[in-house]
């Protein structure tokens, strides 16, 4: 999926994306920049991730939300 990263409130593909996720879901990405618009975005992200039991893995950053310390994240 390519969506052109111009707007937070024009994400009509990523909704689609996450309206689509179900358990056990594994969205990977080159970089979190390319999904997310600020810090706040990402924490929403996460948490709705969390809670349809899907994964999030960034490759540049090395983010996989299956570890221990991304779950911590979640519990903060």
């Amino acid at each position: 999926m390519k969506e052109e990263h111009s707007s937070a409130k024009q994400r009509k593909q990523l909704d689609t994306m996450m309206n689509e996720l179900e358990a056990g879901d594994v969205v990977v990405v080159t970089r979190l920049f390319s999904l997310v618009d600020s810090t706040r975005h990402l924490a929403d992200l996460l948490k709705e991730f969390q809670q349809r039991e899907a994964h999030l893995y960034s490759l540049n950053e090395n983010l996989n939300t299956k570890t221990v310390l991304v779950v911590f994240f979640w519990s903060m």
